[in-house]
This record gives structure tokens, sequence and C-alpha cells, in this order.
């Protein structure tokens, strides 16, 4: 058991997937602080903690490849979900260059939240065998 909620940074520009995303996260005990942009996410990534990060692939402005970069260089301990209506092989393939720990295509017939809950797991435990800090 965590001693808290996991909190997600969830980038996404569509709003009724950010409430259906955020209310399905919240019902397994998942803080969703949710941007609308690359560069707002940019900002609160290196101004709060966060557990993970969960991107949308198609944004009307930014990159996302270019913002899990951005992220990995700030902080590689935390790890990079894309959730993406973007599922070409060239996308997917682009997103694990770019440093991504895992990537999803809309709509995702698993669990959002428990695959979210893992990769968090996951990252945790190779930062401790690492003997590094995750928030």
């Amino acid at each position: 058991m965590h001693a808290h909620n996991a909190r997600v940074l969830y980038l996404e520009d569509d709003e009724d997937t950010v409430e259906m995303v955020t209310f399905m996260l919240s019902l397994s005990g998942i803080d969703v602080v949710t941007v609308s942009s690359s560069k707002e996410a940019a900002r609160l990534a290196k101004s709060e903690p966060f557990d993970l990060y969960l991107l949308d692939g198609l944004l009307p402005t930014g990159n996302s490849f270019e913002l899990c970069r951005e992220l990995r260089r700030h902080d590689a301990s935390v790890p990079v979900v894309f959730y993406s209506a973007l599922g070409f092989p060239a996308d997917i393939k682009e997103g694990a260059e770019a440093g991504a720990d895992a990537y999803l295509v809309k709509p995702y017939s698993g669990d959002l939240a428990e695959t979210i809950q893992k990769t968090i797991a996951r990252a945790k435990t190779n930062a401790t065998s690492a003997g590094t800090t995750v928030h």
C-alpha cells in the first residue's frame, strides 16, 4: 500500500476525454492534474512532483514526443505513458524512441488505472534498486 495516492500529470486537449479519464482514475484513488498544452505540462512537471506523466500523442499545438524527451531530460525516473489515438507503428516507435515507458492506443481495452499503477510501482522498484528516489 502506498503512503499517498498516485499523482498523475495528464496532458490532453479533448475535454470529454479529460473528464472520462479523470473520473476513471479518481475511482482508483489516482489524483489527476490535467493540462491542455505541452508548454503548461512542461512548466508543471518542473515545479511540482508527479508519479507519472500521461500524454496524448495528438495535440493542436506543441509536440508530445518532444515533451516526452524534455520530461526525460528533467527527471528520467518519472514514468511516461502515451495514451493516444495515434496508433500507427511509426507513432508507437517514436514514443519509445522519445523515452516512453508505455504507449497505449485509444480506445484502450485494458484497465488504464491498473496499467498506470503497475507502471508507477515498476518505476519505484527500479529506482529503489538503483538507489534513487522517486516522488
